[in-house]
């Protein structure tokens, strides 16, 4: 009967639209084209699926087992602590940048979305707040959207575990209590007000786009650790901003290129003073070999020095720690590795830095088992682009929070007068190096990478109106503020990201951006060169003959506890509404270290400053700079560094005075 219904509707609305038309049943010809009638087919199905105007979820959705709702309404409300709640579970993992995986959730022909105070919005693969339109086929800002609760995409709240398909894992299940890369949230409205909080998961993508943007008292924060599936790897990598960066396992004899043909003299080398390690060769994250040393008058020595209730074996092992940075201390400890009934066996070797200025959350910890294990080998630890790269089996580097307990940090102790033997040994050894980055990823790793096209991003663009005031934004990797007619600054906003993109623009006087961004990240950045060797020699002149098993582990940090902000593009800019009258263009902008004003920064790192207004020079007839610029809590020897001014006319700007005929330097554009 629906269909019989349907069909005659279908029918009387073709007569009013298309009188000319009959039906073929009437013995006419059909003149109607074959595309319009696909057309009408089309409006008239969706005509039959009813629009709702308000769909509002007062309880709960939890898919699964529900089956996730197909919303088409015009208003979206998610009210009363309701708890809206998707998990998609027939697809692969979320992966958007790797070209696989499923889609953000989304609504149809929604105009307006409201998560009020109390309620949770929580989906694996992310949300699109915006308005797409099923017959056209096409999305389109929506007209509001409004969060007081709390929306978490690809967060540990919103997947517990997930399932790989068996053409990865041979049927394996992994259960993960982590976050999932590649979760996307898009906002996508006119208006935009963020009194909640934003939960993107690690390696997440948030995208805000709208005319007016208000984010004060609300949240955006990125998850800053968890699993990672980088690239076409079907491995799990750990991916805490500790990469990969040469490795390598041997003995002096058999090394190639560079070797020792007779071995080497353990007491040449790690009994001398300063101590040293031998030459060893490793491969470098690019592919290419180094011939590697490390020690120097730096390390300090720790050592380890028991035998056996036997009297049987007797386990030497050496430590030299070397540390640059006065901010980190070193603590070393040895575990000893009890036998079975022997007493005293071989200790791990762990080393904990912590952070002396009590800033950061989690310490660094440095394990190496060379000595309580017989394995020899490199394990894969992560990609660089294609390339594999590993580490020897021995070793962990990894941040963690401070709840071990190793028991007293050892004290450093001269290495005692023939220690080691001073005849020549094939030891074995095994090298490594950590780069510890506070990003997810190395952009050298993939040609033409930036920060702008890789994951763990947050992009805010108003077009109109962007209001930050007391708005806290935590970013991964990226984060983009772009608002291109005004910029309502505001007080007490806290925001964080390793790399940052700034487009401000003020309708007013004043373009205020005093402590916008944290000076500093609570994200260790440096390096950790390690090395290992171990051997073996019999001792017969004694009462009770006994083995001697050496163990000498070398560490060389060389990193900060904090890492500092990327500036990469500073777009400032001011309108002034009356351009025939001479006025002062004042920024306020205290960025502490902005690394793009360093020697370090890369030549299409630029600042730009739009002029505030504008009058001929008497003698070019060029518009020309005509204020004051304000950069006050910089550094300006940095500055002066990266513009490499040529006049004095840029010192006259640092010195807070106002400029006519100036001539900027060539890295600071007046457009």
């Amino acid at each position: 009967m629906l269909f019989t219904a349907t069909n005659l509707m279908r029918s009387n609305l073709m007569k009013l639209l298309l009188p000319g038309v009959k039906s073929r049943s009437c013995g006419f010809k059909r003149r109607m084209p074959a595309l319009l009638l696909v057309l009408l087919t089309t409006l008239l199905n969706h005509a039959a699926h009813a629009q709702i105007l308000t769909y509002e979820n007062d309880g709960i959705v939890n898919a699964p087992p529900d089956i996730p709702p197909n919303i088409d309404a015009i208003n979206f409300v998610n009210a009363n602590q309701g708890q809206f709640i998707i998990n998609f579970t027939n697809d692969l993992l979320p992966g958007e940048f790797y070209g696989f995986g499923m889609d953000p959730y989304t609504w149809q022909n929604t105009q307006t979305y409201s998560n009020l105070f109390g309620a949770l919005m929580a989906c694996n693969t992310g949300f699109r707040f915006d308005t797409f339109d099923p017959v056209q086929g096409r999305t389109r800002a929506a007209n509001t959207f409004f969060n007081a609760g709390t929306i978490e995409c690809g967060t540990p709240d919103t997947l517990s575990f997930f399932e790989l398909d068996s053409a990865f894992h041979s049927n394996t299940t992994y259960f993960v209590d982590f976050s999932l890369e590649g979760a996307i949230c898009t906002i996508n409205a006119k208006n935009i007000f963020n009194r909640g909080l934003i939960h993107m998961g690690f390696e997440s993508f948030l995208s805000v786009h709208g005319d007016a943007i208000d984010l004060q008292f609300g949240s955006l924060a990125s998850e800053l650790q968890g699993f990672s599936l980088r690239g076409n790897s079907s491995e799990l990598f750990f991916n805490g901003g500790v990469f990969d960066g040469y490795w390598g396992i041997g003995d002096p004899v058999t090394m190639r290129p560079v070797f020792y043909p007779r071995g080497i003299s353990p007491a040449g080398f790690f009994g001398n003073n300063p101590p040293s390690t031998h030459g060893h060769d490793v491969i470098q994250r690019d592919g290419t070999t180094l011939f590697q040393f490390l020690g120097g008058s730096n390390f300090v020595s720790y050592v380890y020095d028991q035998f056996d209730f036997g009297g049987s074996n007797r386990y030497t092992t050496v430590a030299f720690l070397a540390n640059t940075n006065p901010f980190i201390q070193a603590n070393l400890f040895f575990v000893p590795q009890f036998g079975s009934g022997n007493g005293f066996g071989p200790p791990d070797v762990i080393v904990e830095y912590t952070n002396l200025l009590g800033t950061a959350t989690n310490n660094v910890y440095v394990e190496d088992v060379f000595g309580i294990t017989t394995n020899f080998s490199l394990v894969l630890n992560g990609l660089a682009g294609q390339r594999p790269t590993l580490i020897p089996f021995n070793y962990f580097v990894g941040q963690l929070p401070p709840v071990f307990f190793f028991g007293t940090p050892e004290t450093s102790t001269p290495v005692p007068p023939n220690l080691f033997p001073r005849a020549n040994v094939t030891n074995q050894w095994s090298g490594y190096q950590a780069l510890l980055v506070p990003t997810s990823l190395l952009l050298g790793d993939v040609a033409n990478q930036n920060f702008t096209n890789v994951q763990g991003g947050i992009k805010i663009v108003a077009d109109q109106y962007l209001n930050l005031s007391n708005a806290h934004i935590a970013s991964l990797n990226y984060l983009l503020l772009q608002a291109t007619n005004h910029f309502d600054y505001g007080p007490d906003a806290q925001i964080q990201s390793p790399a940052f993109d700034l487009n401000l623009r003020s309708t007013n006087g004043l373009l205020q951006a005093s402590n916008l961004i944290s000076s500093t990240l609570q994200r260790p950045e440096g390096l950790i060169n390690l090395f290992s060797a171990r051997w073996t020699n019999f001792v017969t002149n004694a009462v009770i003959p006994y083995t001697n098993h050496f163990h000498v582990f070398f560490a060389d940090a060389q990193f900060s506890p904090v890492s500092h902000p990327v500036v990469q593009d500073l777009t400032l800019q001011r309108r002034a509404r009356d351009r025939m009258m001479p006025s002062l263009l004042t920024i306020i902008l205290p960025l502490p270290t902005i690394s793009c004003w360093t020697p370090r920064a890369s030549p299409s790192q630029r600042i730009t400053i739009r002029r505030c207004s504008h009058r001929a020079s008497s003698t070019s007839g060029r518009p020309e700079l005509f204020g004051r610029l304000l950069l006050l809590g910089c550094n300006t020897s940095q500055i002066m560094a990266f513009s490499k001014p040529s006049t004095r006319s840029f010192s006259a700007v640092l010195a807070h005075l106002p400029i006519t005929r100036a001539r900027l330097p060539s890295h600071i554009v007046p457009l």
